[in-house]
């Protein structure tokens, strides 16, 4: 198998009508290997997955913070490949795309954001977060931040599991996440 073959072959798009097609068809990775999700699953998910990346209770920086963390403590190379991109396609420093490689302690991230970085660390890493790290995410955070945060590390842990399971390699041609990044931001501008 080479480097740029997935573990689990991609569907065929014959197979497929409607959206799990058009995900078939996609050239994105992770979009296509997503069409293998069964219907009503498919759906639902898909569904799941847009409300994360458009949730206007939490700030996009925070939110890719804590998707950058779950794919670095995740070993997930496609998933932080692709939300470092789109970090800094809407601004995110790479002081703080570093930060969330190096964790909560990096003197780059505010008080708001090292309580994103240790809160996702112990949602990752012990399921149960400590009542010291809870206590300061509930200090930093609205209860509508925090079950966001709750909500988009417990997305990014079942796509990182997706990913490594299934073996999607990262596509290599920047155009394409590009493509798919700039017409993410003019759906999430609309939105908002």
């Amino acid at each position: 198998m080479a480097a740029t073959e997935p573990r689990i072959p991609y569907p065929d798009p014959a197979e497929f009508d409607g959206m799990r097609r058009t995900s078939a068809e996609s050239r994105l990775n992770v979009e296509r290997m997503f069409a293998h999700i069964p219907p009503g699953l498919f759906e639902g998910y898909g569904a799941y997955a847009s409300a994360v990346m458009r949730n206007p209770a939490l700030d996009p920086v925070l939110r890719e913070l804590a998707i950058l963390r779950v794919g670095q403590l995740a070993n997930c190379a496609y998933e932080v490949y692709q939300h470092e991109a789109f970090a800094r396609h809407i601004g995110v420093s790479e002081a703080l795309i570093a930060a969330a490689a190096n964790g909560a302690e990096d003197p780059a991230l505010d008080a708001r954001q090292r309580a994103v970085i240790a809160f996702t660390d112990d949602l990752v890493l012990r399921i149960r977060p400590s009542d010291a790290v809870l206590a300061e995410a509930r200090r930093q955070l609205s209860i509508g931040e925090l079950f966001s945060v709750l909500l988009t590390v417990g997305q990014y842990m079942t796509v990182c599991r997706i990913l490594e399971t299934t073996g999607v390699p990262i596509e290599g041609d920047d155009s394409i996440v590009k493509g798919k990044l700039g017409g993410l931001r003019a759906e999430m501008s609309a939105a908002g």
